[in-house]
C-alpha cells in the first residue's frame, strides 16, 4: 500500500491524495448461513454506554488525483443458499482519477476476470453529493449460463446445461429517496443454450443462438 497524502490539505480545505497505490489485495466475502456478511464484522462494536451519534455534518471534503487497485483476487462464498455458491475473481483491476466529494464526483475503472475466462469491465463516473449517483458503461462477455443458473437457483424453474452470454450497454443511476435507474442494452447475445428439466439427465432444448435488440430497463418506472 503506498499513500502520498499531501501538505496542501491545509490551505485547500480538502483531504488531498496524490496517489494513493494498492498492490494484490485479497478480499474474501462470505455470506453466512444466518444471512450475516463476514465483513461486517470488521466494524468497531458499539462501546458500552456511548453518547448517541452527533446529527451528521455531511461528507468531508476529500480530494483523490489518483487511486489504483491493481492484481487484486475477490472470493465471494454464500452459505445462506440451500446448496452454497462460491465464486473466484482474478485478477482485479480498479483506477479513480480525480475524485471529489463535490457534485464533479470523478472518473473511474473496474475490471475483473473470473476463473472460467468471465470478463466484466465497468467505466464511467460517480458523485456522491448532493446524492450517489454514476453514469457510465459496461461489458460483460463469455458470462457462463450454467453458472448465471446456478446463482438464481431455485429461481429458475429448469436447468442451464450449457451456453454463454454476451452484453454491454449504458445506465445512469441516481439513488436518493428511491433508486432511479436508466439501462439501455443494445445488443444482448446469447450462444449455445442447453436446458433441460430439473433431474433428468439429457438436454430437452438446444438453441444456437438468441441476439436481443434495443433492450431498455427503467426505475421506478418498471
Amino acid at each position: 500500500l503506498f499513500v502520498d497524502f499531501e501538505v496542501a490539505s491545509l490551505w485547500r480545505r480538502a483531504f488531498t491524495f496524490r496517489e494513493v497505490a494498492l498492490e494484490a489485495p485479497l478480499v474474501r466475502a462470505v455470506v453466512r448461513a444466518d444471512g450475516a456478511m463476514n465483513l461486517a464484522d470488521l466494524a468497531p462494536p458499539e462501546p458500552p454506554g456511548a453518547p448517541p451519534p452527533a446529527e451528521d455534518e455531511g461528507i468531508p471534503s476529500v480530494w483523490i488525483q489518483s487511486l489504483a487497485v491493481t492484481d487484486g483476487v475477490v472470493d465471494f462464498v454464500d452459505r445462506a443458499r440451500r446448496t452454497p455458491f462460491e465464486r473466484n475473481f482474478a485478477p482485479v483491476a480498479f483506477s479513480l482519477q480525480d475524485f471529489r466529494t463535490t457534485p464533479e464526483g470523478g472518473d473511474f475503472r473496474l475490471s475483473a476476470r473470473s476463473r472460467t475466462d468471465e470478463r466484466f469491465e465497468w467505466k464511467g463516473r460517480f458523485a456522491l453529493a448532493p446524492v450517489v449517483s454514476s453514469e457510465g458503461e459496461f461489458t460483460i462477455a463469455a458470462l457462463h449460463a450454467p453458472g448465471v443458473a446456478e446463482f438464481l437457483g431455485d429461481a429458475l424453474p429448469f436447468d442451464l446445461t450449457s451456453g454463454t452470454i454476451d452484453l454491454a450497454g449504458t445506465y445512469r443511476l441516481a439513488l436518493a429517496d428511491a433508486a432511479d435507474l436508466k439501462l439501455q442494452l443494445p445488443q444482448v447475445t446469447l450462444g449455445a443454450l442447453a436446458l433441460r428439466a430439473r433431474g433428468e439427465s439429457t438436454d430437452w432444448v438446444r438453441i444456437p443462438s438468441v441476439q436481443l435488440s434495443d433492450v431498455a430497463v427503467a426505475l421506478p418506472e418498471q
